[in-house]
């Protein structure tokens, strides 16, 4: 049986399927991969390829290019979220399937969809891509956490905002990232798996496309808490926000718009303000790829990446049903 071969470093040509803007941060994230190389880029929707000037190789609207260049070392698909599951279903399924294949986040934006891309060859090992984990925030925080909890007790409450300005233009947003849940459910949930337990879906409200609020029960050691989520696509702004809330009262919020911390300790008469370097898209997605090619520790697991689509799809099938 053919499958995607998990193998430490040795990545040297990539395809990347999906020329949009998301397959414009691939490409800035193969700076992290050294000797790698894009050959081919595919634009499967025949829509205008936004990052095909930055290509080396060659462009189709095909995607059989990809048996011909084969066996590529990778293949990163960064289409819509719509396309994903048959995408990397015909990907997986080809007569030479490459020996990797990461696939932008969410995997799927439904459960069906999710099920279809693990049980076709090669599925279990494909990689999901969750650029958010890797935010240069969220990776100086989990260095401390350990040492905020000795200081300040365990975490009892987390809550995640992200928002973004697309209602004027929720259609088009909607035939390329689903919905805000499915856009940004899961980017909340990956930076919340980093520090914290996520368990059962206790309730969910809202509208979707535009808005989700989602409560989630949370285990941290003996202590129980809450996680809160809250997407919109009705905002005047992009601003994206996550604060852990420790049992002494200290906060800790991280800004992932501008790739900031802020712990606010009421034994401090002023707040701790840290700021984390650069925010753009393209470099976390170096430091992302740098970890995903050599497997490094700061990688979920593949079982992780099924638990975090199992709570984006509770939400999800619960609205459904409402």
């Amino acid at each position: 049986m053919r499958t995607v071969r998990s193998v430490v470093g040795g990545i040297g040509t990539v395809g990347i399927v999906g020329l949009g803007a998301a397959g414009g941060f691939a490409l800035s994230g193969l700076r992290g991969i050294p000797g790698a190389r894009c050959v081919v880029g595919v634009d499967v929707r025949g829509t205008r390829a936004t990052s095909a000037g930055k290509l080396e190789g060659c462009v189709s609207d095909q995607l059989k290019v990809l048996e011909r260049i084969a066996p590529l070392d990778l293949v990163i698909l960064s289409t819509p979220t719509p396309d994903h599951p048959k995408t990397a279903v015909d990907i997986l399924c080809g007569a030479h399937p490459p020996t990797r294949l990461w696939v932008e986040k969410p995997m799927a934006a439904t459960r069906d969809g999710h099920a279809q891309i693990r049980k076709a060859p090669g599925g279990p090992g494909v990689r999901l891509l969750l650029h958010a984990a890797f935010a240069p925030e969220v990776l100086w925080a989990i260095e401390r956490v350990v040492r905020w909890r000795d200081r300040h007790g365990q975490i009892v409450e987390v809550v995640s905002d992200f928002n973004d300005p697309y209602a004027g233009v929720a259609e088009a947003r909607t035939a390329v990232l689903a919905d805000s849940w499915s856009d940004s459910g899961i980017n909340a949930l990956s930076v919340i798996a980093r520090f914290v337990s996520i368990g059962r879906l206790i309730e969910t409200t809202g509208t979707r496309p535009l808005q989700v609020r989602a409560t989630f029960e949370m285990h941290d050691d003996a202590l129980e808490g809450r996680v809160l989520i809250k997407t919109t696509w009705g905002s005047s702004s992009a601003w994206k926000t996550t604060t852990l809330h420790f049992e002494d009262c200290t906060f800790v919020t991280l800004d992932h718009q501008h790739a900031t911390v802020t712990v606010s300790d009421p034994g401090r008469k002023y707040p701790d303000f840290r700021r984390l370097g650069k925010s753009a898209l393209g470099d976390r997605y170096a430091v992302m790829f740098a970890a995903y090619a050599t497997e490094s520790t700061l990688l979920s697991s593949t079982e992780v990446e099924d638990a975090l689509h199992s709570h984006l799809h509770a939400v999800t099938d619960e609205l459904e049903s409402a």
